[in-house]
């Protein structure tokens, strides 16, 4: 799951700056093609596997690791889970091994919506946290270095977006980015969460036996942060090339 917000955390500038040369590592793919899903489904796949390196001719950093400074959520569960957490330092493993299984677009003259199955083989991500948490009898704060390994993971993108003008161009603003993530397995390892050790390692093991229940109370609330940060990733994308340039109509 933190993983999965990982992907959304590209906090930078948002250039409207247009490029001269596309990046060799996209497809561009046409309106009226009669499998232009599959044309856009294999654009974005290749796309993300070609991350590992930061892409030539555009503003757009390479995701292998991808890191990124500081994110905090809240939470306010009553029978379960209440507080807040910090997660700073990260390093983040994986998305470049997206694997896209469909897409199904809808475009009009002037707005867009992608929905899209894109499925994650393994993430994983290290950093620090800070925390003041309650868990049912559990109360945590503290503050330590954590590692989670995700895996099997399948997210569905709802995607939509307008066209603006801009200098003469248009290019699409994206106003929604919504996430939702099942993951088949996840390992989670935290030092600090107790002075003894051997808390420390109970309550480690008792995160993992019991993770899809952590997972599917967090979730709602953790995807309200994400939509906000995964519209950066796209408009930090689509603000440097017109759109007449990604969808060709001709």
């Amino acid at each position: 799951m933190k993983i999965l917000i990982i992907i959304s955390s590209f906090l930078v500038i948002i250039s409207t700056k247009s490029i001269d040369k596309l990046p060799s590592s996209l497809k561009v793919c046409r309106y009226q093609d009669p499998v232009r899903d599959e044309c856009i489904r294999d654009s974005i796949e290749y796309f993300l596997s070609s991350l590992h390196q930061k892409p030539d001719s555009i503003d757009f950093p390479s995701v292998e690791p991808f890191v990124y400074d500081t994110v905090t959520f809240k939470y306010n569960s009553p029978n379960f889970v209440q507080g807040w957490f910090t997660i700073q330092d990260q390093k983040n493993y994986g998305i470049s091994r997206a694997k896209v299984i469909n897409v199904k677009s809808d475009f009009t003259d002037e707005e867009m919506e992608l929905q899209a199955i894109v499925n994650f083989p393994k993430l994983f991500t290290i950093g620090n946290y800070k925390s003041n948490i309650s868990l049912g009898v559990f109360k945590i704060e503290s503050k330590g270095q954590f590692n989670v390994s995700m895996y099997d993971v399948t997210a569905k993108w709802t995607i939509k977006g307008k066209l603006e003008q801009k200098e003469g161009e248009k290019y699409m603003n994206i106003y929604q980015f919504d996430v939702l993530p099942e993951a088949k397995n996840m390992k989670i390892s935290a030092s600090g969460l107790f002075p003894d050790q051997e808390l420390n390692k109970f309550v480690n093991e008792f995160f993992n036996q019991h993770w899809k229940l952590f997972y599917q109370e967090m979730i709602p609330e953790t995807r309200k942060q994400w939509e906000p940060l995964f519209r950066d990733i796209c408009n930090k994308f689509f603000s440097q090339i017109p759109f007449k340039k990604l969808l060709l109509k001709n």
